[in-house]
């Protein structure tokens, strides 16, 4: 079986040996590939229709033009596709084997429509900065490898991690973590986000712009934005890796508004009351020590905000 080679074949000769076992598609699409390191023998691979067009690569997207991955099948003719990760608005991840480096990685396969190929392309934009900016990979950050395009998807490529903060939490049995294993990811995010701010780039995504629990007030409010809602985000965060509970757990953006102005006990005059983490503290006086010197930082809209990431970074460092 070609999975077992150790060695690439050109597609020729790929197409040569192993014809009767690819697709009707697979025998003309790759010969647009100049390297073949697996082929995906033994997966139950999709055949397009015998009377489908000759452009039928759309025959492996669903109607929304999401790609339907096969385990065991080949993205690019290299990636052996092994565990379906995870799938957000624009793209779905893959854990696969890349038989070239054979190394495991993440496959970032984005769907098949113009706004999630819009913003992909930013991101790579944005990726290759990062991945600039941290040659010395001190910054903890996750590195793009490479990128390519396979049956129109754009594809990235990115190292392999560990489990998300939220398996890690679930992991826990959601009784939250000490505040010494606390204050360890504090530090390893406060690193992260000194840099990105440093290149203005917002983070926006920690766990659309921001995950419902962890949205800024002026997100949801549609007010402009900048690298303070990473602030926000992280000090809800930090608060849940404590306690293992979301400190703003709306149903959807107006009740998680409501939920962060009842934390208040009182309407704000002003849209920058609205970011009061204070309340979190003094409503609930159990967690009253939660991250006492940094929570209460993350608190709002404000052009101070835009250093705060810098006060807790020095803050750490003294630690």
């Amino acid at each position: 079986m070609l999975a077992l080679l150790t060695f690439v074949l050109p597609s020729a000769a790929a197409l040569k040996y192993f014809q009767d076992k690819l697709t009707r598609w697979e025998q003309k699409e790759i010969l647009d590939f100049t390297e073949i390191w697996y082929l995906g023998l033994g997966a139950e691979k999709k055949e397009p229709p015998e009377n489908s067009e000759d452009d039928s690569s759309c025959h492996y997207d669903d109607a929304k033009g999401i790609y339907t991955p096969v385990l065991r099948d080949h993205i690019a003719y290299r990636f052996e596709i092994l565990e379906r990760l995870g799938q957000g608005s624009f793209g779905l991840v893959m854990k696969c084997l890349d038989h070239k480096t054979k190394e495991l990685v993440a496959v970032k396969v984005i769907h098949n429509m113009k706004s999630a190929n819009r913003l992909a392309l930013k991101e790579l934009e944005i990726l290759d900065i990062v991945r600039k900016e941290d040659e010395a990979n001190c910054y903890n950050v996750i590195h793009m490898k490479e990128h390519l395009t396979f049956r129109k998807h754009l594809c990235i490529v990115f190292e392999l991690q560990g489990m998300d903060l939220y398996r890690l939490i679930r992991n826990n049995h959601f009784q939250g973590f000490t505040l010494t294993q606390t204050h360890h990811y504090a530090s390893a995010l406060v690193t992260s986000l000194q840099m990105l701010h440093k290149q203005k780039i917002i983070h926006s995504g920690y766990t659309y712009v921001q995950t419902r629990f962890y949205r800024a007030p002026e997100v949801i409010l549609g007010f402009t934005f900048g690298t303070a809602i990473d602030i926000w985000s992280l000090g809800c965060i930090l608060a849940e890796l404590h306690t293992g509970t979301p400190i703003f757990s709306g149903i959807n953006e107006v009740d998680q508004l409501a939920c962060i102005i009842e934390e208040k006990l009182q309407s704000p005059p002003v849209k920058v009351r609205i970011y009061d983490v204070f309340s979190f503290l003094n409503i609930r006086p159990s967690y009253r020590h939660v991250l006492l010197e940094f929570v209460p930082s993350c608190k709002g809209p404000s052009p101070h905000h835009e250093s705060e990431v810098e006060k807790e970074a020095h803050a750490q460092a003294e630690a």
